[in-house]
């Protein structure tokens, strides 16, 4: 998946106005091959990638399913697949750990 990243261009449909003062919930929406995506901008440095402009390249995965930035590791693809897994042993061991102390 992440051996094969294209680079397209995109059309920009919304991005923030300013990058002064985005929140750490910020969108744009890009559109390509006729999609249309939500991307989260994680800081001022993606936010200048697309403010004010119409147009802009991307990475995309080989079956343009998922769009980041140029300057984002193409790991990105797969962003919150490891926290998942971290989140779910953090809760078999918290109810381990509870069943434990229940049986003294």
């Amino acid at each position: 998946m992440f051996d094969n990243v294209k680079i397209v261009d995109v059309q920009v449909i919304k991005a923030p106005a300013s990058c002064k003062h985005i929140s750490k919930h910020a969108f744009c929406k890009v559109k390509y091959n006729g999609k249309v995506h939500s991307i989260k901008i994680r800081s001022k440095y993606y936010c200048k990638n697309v403010s004010g402009k119409r147009q802009i390249k991307m990475k995309t995965n080989v079956d343009g399913s998922k769009l980041i930035f140029m300057n984002q590791k193409t790991t990105d693809f797969n962003n919150g697949f490891g926290g998942g897994f971290i989140i779910l042993g953090f809760g078999v061991f918290l109810l381990f750990y509870g069943y434990k102390s229940s049986k003294k």
